[in-house]
């Protein structure tokens, strides 16, 4: 026992130390966050009310007409700012 008490003093004082470091660095952080919903443009409604051939059809030109490529580019805009 007394062969390992000064490793693991040791060990107290760098995890003590490096808490205290941790800790006072700690105030100078700042962290922001943004959330933002984008989805493909469709509420799948489509496939309750028609037949699968045509609500596929229906959800495919409805995610096409919510132009996702302008969107990103507006959030990436959005981001950057």
């Amino acid at each position: 026992m007394m062969r390992r008490l000064p490793l693991v003093l040791t060990a107290i004082f760098l995890l003590h130390s490096t808490a205290i470091w941790v800790h006072a660095d700690a105030n100078k952080r700042e962290l922001k966050v943004m959330t933002r919903n984008m989805d493909a443009g469709t509420d799948l409604n489509f496939f309750f009310i028609t037949d699968p051939v045509t609500a596929t059809t229906l959800t495919f030109n409805e995610v096409l007409a919510s132009n996702i490529p302008a969107r990103a580019a507006l959030l990436a805009n959005e981001i950057a700012t």
